[in-house]
């Protein structure tokens, strides 16, 4: 999301300029040090902008977003978890290079899979965002996340 960028968190990107929005950027290719694939790289996508919703709220909608985008351009959506240890080496191909990380992150094994299954059975990027959150605890994950917010909510 922006890292090696003059706006970190405020943006996505990736290596094809099919994917440009509203962003284009080189990749500080210091970033590569600290893994980041595209270190020293151009990369095109989306910038969100201080007064997005996407950076106010708790959503799953720009993940997603790009899921979808990425698939229909024929990129593989998410890497093998046995990959994970070379994800530097996949991500030219892969929209998730490290799926296991992600799952972690979110706390949900069963995300990408899901996601997956929606995507497959022909659900557009809204439905499957509305279907994934639908099923999540947010009450709980806005109790854990108030310990360390920096900003009002």
């Amino acid at each position: 999301m922006g890292r090696g960028s003059g706006a970190p968190h405020e943006q996505t990107g990736f290596p094809d300029a099919r994917l440009a929005v509203n962003a284009a950027y080189e990749v500080d290719a210091a970033q590569t040090h600290y893994g980041w694939p595209q270190g020293g790289r151009q990369v095109w996508g989306e910038r969100y902008g201080a007064d997005s919703s996407l950076l106010r709220r708790a959503s799953i909608s720009a993940f997603v977003g790009w899921w979808y985008r990425l698939a229909a351009l024929g990129y593989a959506t998410q890497c093998d978890a046995s990959a994970e240890a070379d994800y530097l080496d996949h991500a030219d191909r892969c929209y998730v290079i490290r799926p296991q990380w992600l799952s972690q992150l979110i706390g949900r094994a069963d995300f990408l899979s899901q996601l997956a299954a929606l995507h497959a059975g022909g659900a557009s990027a809204e439905q499957a965002v509305a279907a994934i959150e639908a099923g999540w605890p947010l009450a709980e994950y806005r109790r854990r996340r108030a310990a360390y917010l920096l900003y009002p909510d």
